[in-house]
C-alpha cells in the first residue's frame, strides 16, 4: 500500500458568528453559524517516508508551529488513528506543515488540521473514497461541537 504520491491540502479558516444549543440530546452540545474565509489556512503535505527509518517525520515550519505550538503533537496523534484502522498497513510518513491557523482563535485550527492532515494521509496512501464526516470520526473531530 505504500506510494510514491505527494499529497498538499491546503485550507482556509472559518469564522463563528455564534453558538447555539443544537439539539442537546443529540450528542453534540453546540451548533452555530459560520462562513468560511481563506486564510490563514493549513498547508499540510503527506508522503511515505521513503528511507530507511520505521519511524514517521513530521516537520512544522517555524512560522506553522510559532502560529499553533502544539501542531506536531495533533498531527502525530492524527498519523496514530490511522494506524488503528483495521487491515489498513500504514507506513512510515512524512508530514510536513508549512502554514497554519493560529490556535484558540476562533477560526477552526484544529478541525482544519485534521481534515487537511487526513486528506493528505488519505489520499497519499490511495486508501479510497472518504467523505469530510468519515475523515472527521476518524480524527475524533465534531464530538462535541457541530460547528466546526
Amino acid at each position: 500500500m505504500t506510494s510514491d504520491r505527494r499529497v498538499t491540502v491546503s485550507t482556509g479558516s472559518r469564522l463563528h458568528f455564534g453558538l447555539l444549543t443544537h439539539r442537546p440530546n443529540s450528542g453534540r452540545e453546540f451548533g452555530g453559524v459560520g462562513v468560511m474565509i481563506d486564510s490563514p489556512g493549513w498547508t499540510v503535505t503527506a508522503s511515505a517516508a521513503n528511507d530507511v527509518s520505521d519511524a514517521d517525520r513530521i516537520v512544522v515550519a517555524e512560522n506553522a508551529a510559532a502560529a499553533c505550538p502544539e501542531t506536531e503533537s495533533r498531527v502525530a496523534r492524527i498519523v496514530e488513528r490511522f494506524r488503528q484502522i483495521p487491515d489498513a498497513n500504514i507506513p512510515a510518513l512524512k508530514i510536513n506543515v508549512t502554514s497554519a491557523i493560529p490556535s484558540h482563535r476562533g477560526l477552526g485550527s484544529g478541525t482544519q488540521l485534521a481534515l487537511a492532515t487526513a486528506r493528505a494521509i488519505n489520499d497519499c496512501l490511495d486508501l479510497g473514497p472518504a467523505s469530510a464526516s468519515k475523515l472527521a470520526e476518524l480524527t475524533g473531530r465534531g464530538l462535541r461541537s457541530a460547528v466546526g
